[in-house]
């Protein structure tokens, strides 16, 4: 029986007016019918599950498709570019629709989601220019990057409750959209996400929204208005989305939540900021270059300082309360004057320099290893030893401490390490041995945490590991093999990249269809994956 169209089986493309796929095909193949130019009609069975990457990609002429009710996975870019397509009706079964899955379809006017999906991928109908209006159901949680980008005929959006995360430039160009009812499920809303939708007017804010990146709004017809107004700052809903008045002084009003990225940056005449109880969360780069600003106080609710928020600021103390989870990358360097810091406990993550060329860690005495610590927080590395010791009682080691050590070949990490930070030993080209005490607490590897060890041949990750983070043993080219233990959670298909010389990797059997090795990746390397 015929189950598949594969890829490349049609030929002479360009003639091709009319097909019918036969019943008991279940899939057609990556670029079955891609440039097709010509193609009017297409008659799937209802055996059809999949279309493949770039099924129909290409096909101009293509008006109309009904697609089978048994369809599942619609897959990357599968009806891109069918620009004379107006109208498609997506089966309640389906619960695939991949990135730039109707990227281009200028003619498209009208689409259904189903509830089976439950995002909107990357692009998935940017440049659809025709298409009026679409209903968002509950089931939705994330709006990925660009996925209405440039719809510029599209008038309305009705986003149901359960969306939690709205990606950059999601709806950016979308120039005829008037209002928008931001869902309360909402907590972050990326950068240019509704970025020159020059008619939107009526904005209604997440009452849970938790961050806010950079330009969100501008370009909006309700961002222009206020900019124009110097007396009063930018507020939509609970967040600060631009400081307007350049005032010596400013009240940040209360009930406010989220200062948004770079709302305040650059204000060169602020001396003084008064934050209210309500706000959790200051953004990247929030009062960054505010090269007077002295006085500020933290919330006590407070529950995350973004990276670079207070950069380059004439800050000389700080407390930071116990509800911070989280200290963004660079939060405070080249705050100089900055001579007293009060921390009651330790964050669940501390980011690299966040103090770096303060008075304050200048001052900070280091131990005979030539580290430097703030209550169990590694922040500094200076030496260029052999062997470093961790001190016992270390939570964190935030990133880059030890980034490019060259001297580095040991290091002892003690029990009590729960965290391992961004690029912490990246670029360690010596490093020959990383030993974990017995019954090691270490739960999480970041990012490019040990990127470039190249002297690394091995290592025994500790047995409550949970997490091991993008590029993490990037470029470790001594490592034969690696093991992973069996309380791991998470790996990152990329976790290994460019261990080219990397024969096995160990697993745990429940981590078995949920982690793959990338496809770039495997074109240089083909370890083998054991479950255990």
């Amino acid at each position: 029986m015929l189950i598949g169209i594969e890829s490349g089986i049609i030929e002479r493309r360009s003639s091709i007016k009319q097909i019918i796929v036969p019943v008991g095909v279940t899939k057609l193949g990556e670029n079955a019918f891609r440039e097709c130019t010509k193609l009017e009609s297409v008659e799937l069975p209802e055996t059809i599950e999949t279309i493949g990457d770039s099924a129909f990609e290409d096909c101009y002429k293509l008006e109309h498709i009904e697609l089978p009710k048994n369809l599942k996975n619609i897959e990357e870019s599968a009806f891109r570019n069918c620009v004379n397509l107006k109208a498609i009706e997506l089966p309640e079964n389906l619960k695939k629709l991949r990135f730039n899955a109707f990227r281009g379809c200028h003619s498209l006017e009208k689409v259904n989601i189903p509830l089976g999906i439950t995002a909107i991928e990357g692009y998935t109908f940017e440049e659809c220019k025709s298409l009026k209006k679409i209903i968002l159901h509950e089931g939705i949680e994330k709006i990925f990057t660009g996925a209405f980008l440039n719809c510029q005929g599209l008038e309305e959006v009705e986003m149901k409750e359960g969306i939690k995360s709205i990606r950059a430039e999601a709806f950016s160009g979308c120039e005829n959209i008037k209002s928008i009812k931001i869902p309360d499920s909402v907590e972050e809303i990326e950068s240019k996400a509704f970025y020159s939708c020059k008619n939107l007017e009526e904005i209604k804010m997440s009452e849970g929204i938790r961050y806010v990146e950079t330009e969100v709004f501008n370009e909006t017809k309700y961002y222009i208005e206020n900019l124009s107004d110097k007396n009063n700052d930018i507020y939509i809903g609970k967040v600060l989305i631009k400081c307007n008045r350049g005032s010596s002084d400013i009240k940040v009003k209360e009930g406010t939540r989220v200062i948004a990225n770079g709302a305040c940056a650059g204000m060169e005449n602020l001396v003084s900021a008064e934050l209210p109880e309500s706000l959790i969360c200051i953004g990247d780069e929030a009062f960054a270059g505010c090269h007077e600003l002295k006085d500020i106080n933290i919330p006590s609710k407070l529950e995350k300082i973004r990276s670079k928020a207070f950069y380059a600021c004439n800050i000389e103390s700080v407390d930071i309360p116990e509800t911070v989870s989280f200290i963004g990358f660079r939060s405070f360097e080249n705050c100089v004057s900055l001579k007293e810091v009060k921390m009651s406990h330790t964050p669940e993550k501390v980011s690299a320099c966040v103090f770096k060329n303060t008075l304050w860690l200048k001052n900070l005495e280091q131990d005979e290893y030539h580290c430097k610590y703030f209550q169990n927080i590694l922040l500094e590395h200076s030496g260029n030893e052999g062997f470093v010791k961790i001190q016992d009682g270390t939570k964190l080691i935030v990133g880059l401490v030890f980034s490019e050590s060259k001297g580095l070949e040991t290091v002892e990490i003690p029990k009590s390490v729960e965290f391992i930070g961004f690029g912490a030993f990246r670029s360690c080209e010596n490093l020959q041995e990383v030993r974990f005490a017995e019954g090691s607490e270490l739960k999480k590897i970041d990012e490019k945490a040990f990127e470039g060890c190249v002297s690394l041949e091995e290592i025994t990750l500790p047995l409550k590991l949970q997490r091991v983070e993008s590029f993490a043993f990037h470029r470790c080219t001594g490592f034969a093999t690696i093991t992973f233990p069996d309380s791991i959670e998470y790996i990152s298909n990329d976790v290994v990249s460019d261990c080219i010389n990397l024969k096995t990797i160990r697993l745990p059997k429940h981590m078995e269809g949920k982690y793959f090795i990338n496809e770039f990746d495997l074109l240089r390397m083909n370890p083998e994956i054991i479950y255990y």
